[in-house]
């Protein structure tokens, strides 16, 4: 017969042996599902699944899109979720996570920087050089102060078809800033030229970290704001993260 010290031990081991063994099913069932999501829909970024509050019910991230989906991966619920004992709407509480960017991760070589005043209120934005709101927002910009831009250069070609060429242009030019603020702000396009660009890996990037439009911002607290602003609400937006600090 087992001592009363080796049945405690053997019970003990056991339930360590269940509770890894439910980790690792609930590990290996969420990567099965994301594997098979990502393979089903192949132009959907899937970022991240995780079990939800609800029994057999999965979180799915999507860039900043968040779902519901069954664990066939076939069904999906989009819009608000409510835990109404808790009174909570688990979608709105998951979007909330999901606006912020890390901003340490951005990977602003991709990018050109902008410099007014002091340069001590840092954002970026990714813009496209047809977009009308991004025109408006780099008019408004002019009445702002004390700030670093980061542009990444984001044409949407399908909206836009002249405004790839914009970009390159651009950023192919001895003085990028400059070249952009002519163009946005007085309407003075660069001449034509082409280089080595980093166009197609800030699409790669627009996807990943869920910007679906232009212009869409990045503040340097990782906060995330999408859509044009006028310059005072712009001015409280960023001083808003330096009063975080």
């Amino acid at each position: 017969m087992l001592s009363k010290f080796a049945r405690t031990l053997s019970v003990t081991a056991l339930a360590a042996a269940c509770v890894v063994g439910s980790a690792f099913a609930a590990t290996t069932e969420e990567a099965e599902l994301k594997a098979y999501m990502e393979k089903t829909y192949p132009n959907t970024p899937i970022a991240e699944i995780k079990r939800s509050p609800v029994p057999g019910i999965f979180q799915v991230t999507m860039g900043r899109t968040v779902a519901f989906a069954d664990k066939s991966g076939r069904y999906f619920i989009f819009g608000p979720m409510f835990d109404m004992k808790e009174q909570v709407d688990l979608t709105a509480e998951a979007r909330n996570n999901l606006s912020r960017a890390k901003w340490d991760s951005l990977p602003l070589d991709l990018a050109f920087k902008v410099v007014k005043g002091d340069g001590s209120r840092k954002f970026a934005v990714f813009t496209d050089p047809d977009c009308p709101f991004c025109k408006r927002f780099e008019q408004e910009l002019m009445k702002l102060d004390n700030y670093t831009m980061h542009v990444f250069l984001s044409p949407i070609a399908s909206l836009h078809p002249n405004a790839k060429e914009k970009a390159e242009s651009v950023w192919c030019s001895k003085d990028r800033a400059q070249a952009w603020t002519a163009m946005m702000v007085e309407g003075v396009t660069p001449p034509v030229a082409t280089c080595d660009n980093p166009l197609e890996k800030i699409e790669r990037l627009s996807r990943e970290i869920g910007v679906s439009g232009t212009p869409s911002l990045v503040r340097d607290d990782g906060t995330f704001k999408a859509g044009y602003m006028p310059v005072a609400a712009m001015d409280a937006w960023l001083n808003d993260s330096s009063a975080k600090r």
